[in-house]
């Protein structure tokens, strides 16, 4: 097998695992709590900014457009998971947060995280697991180096 073979069988690999890890992670908890995936990662990332974010900021770090992202935030806050306030140093803008409702709901996921890791990984003992690791970082970095000069 040639290297270019190699690199698409890699990539196409690395698709697969994904779109199967998203599968086997969210879709049935996405099913039963009527959210969609961009849903999701909305709730995720504010979790990791406490602070909130706007909603520039959301668009920006998911790749979201903004005619998208109004009607995703809409639909979340109809559940009321978030909460919007107006920006205290500009006006223009509203600071999105994940309330203590959404809070409540994003630990579900923890169990569900779990059984995933455990389903994904059991064939693997620790090193071979290490080595993944390594892999996947050294890929990665490979990979952040290249956009850094586009």
């Amino acid at each position: 097998m040639g290297i270019k073979k190699l690199y698409d069988c890699i990539n196409m690999n690395i698709m697969k695992l994904s779109d199967q890890l998203h599968n086997v992670a969210t879709v049935s908890f996405l099913k039963e709590n009527d959210l969609t995936k961009n849903q999701l990662r909305i709730l995720l990332l504010l979790r990791d900014f406490p602070q909130g974010l706007t909603l520039k900021e959301i668009g920006k770090q998911l790749a979201v457009s903004k005619g998208n992202l109004t009607f995703i935030v809409r639909k979340i806050e109809e559940k009321r998971l978030v909460s919007r306030k107006q920006s205290n140093s500009d006006n223009r803008y509203s600071i999105l947060r994940l309330n203590s409702r959404g809070k409540e709901f994003l630990e579900k996921l923890s169990p569900l995280k779990e059984k995933t890791d455990r389903l994904t990984f059991n064939d693997f003992d620790e090193s071979e697991l290490k080595l993944l690791v390594s892999y996947l970082e050294r890929l990665s970095g490979s990979l952040e180096k290249h956009l850094k000069r586009i």
